[in-house]
């Protein structure tokens, strides 16, 4: 199979407040804030469009994507549209360095930066896989992707490009990084993920605290946040692997 190398760099630093919240959208243009203490959601209001996915930057903003467009999310979930991808499809967006915004979808391998000015996204490599749902950094500055690999959705390293493992389970449509804890959530339920294998455990199903049929996009509050003063290089080499068949999902 032929390989493609798309050069990127990445910089990061940990962030640790605010640990233990998770803002979560469903199919029904849900948005609430869930508590990993005791898995209890808070419905913070309705959306006018279904997020795909949510991301939260360095001032505690919330923002979300429907597959065309770029939306700010007030603490009432009232959505403002900031402007179009000029691609449909995304479904994954999670904060990098200096408030960067960075996206990933369906039908596409491409890895995007997104102006959140202008909502316009722009593409900076190539991860080799179709996003099932999300991209998310943990604490040590690692940038994971959901992504459709074939039978079942799996784990991915979209910074070194490499295959992590399989969750065993498809539609895995958000992840959230917090506590020390990768989360993972398809369908009702939330799961914990092992990122060194793609293994899930501990799988709940909190359908009696979610309107919409499913989960469609999950971003924690305190996912790394990068400062100019305290650099990591990360992820010099995206890996494209194309003629892998790519799935539509949340469609």
């Amino acid at each position: 199979m032929t390989k493609y190398l798309f050069s990127i760099v990445f910089l990061f630093v940990t962030s640790t407040a605010n640990a233990g919240t998770i803002y979560i959208g469903d199919s029904g243009r849900n948005i609430y804030s869930l508590d990993t203490a005791s898995f209890s959601a808070t419905l913070m209001g309705q959306t006018s469009s279904t997020m795909t996915d949510l991301a939260v930057d360095s001032f505690g903003n919330l923002w979300g994507s429907s597959f065309s467009s770029l939306y700010s999310l007030s603490s009432s979930a009232a959505d403002t549209n900031i402007g179009d991808f000029g691609w449909s499809g995304m479904n994954a967006l999670t904060f990098g360095l200096g408030n960067t915004l960075y996206g990933a979808g369906t039908g596409s391998t491409d890895l995007f930066s997104i102006n959140t000015g202008t909502g316009n996204a722009s593409v900076i490599g190539n991860t080799g896989y179709s996003s099932s749902g999300d991209l998310e950094f943990d604490n040590s500055g690692t940038l994971y992707l959901a992504a459709n690999t074939g039978s079942f959705d799996s784990l991915y390293n979209a910074g070194t490009g490499s295959f992590i493992g399989s969750f065993g389970i498809n539609d895995a449509y958000g992840l959230a990084f917090t506590d020390n804890t990768m989360y993972g959530f398809s369908g009702q339920k939330i799961f914990t993920v092992n990122t060194g294998t793609g293994a899930i455990s501990n799988m709940q199903d909190i359908s009696g605290m979610v309107a919409g049929t499913q989960i469609w996009g999950a971003a924690a509050n305190n996912a790394p946040v990068p400062e100019p003063a305290t650099m990591l290089l990360f992820g010099t080499g995206l890996v494209g692997m194309f003629g892998r068949k790519v799935f539509r999902r949340k469609n």
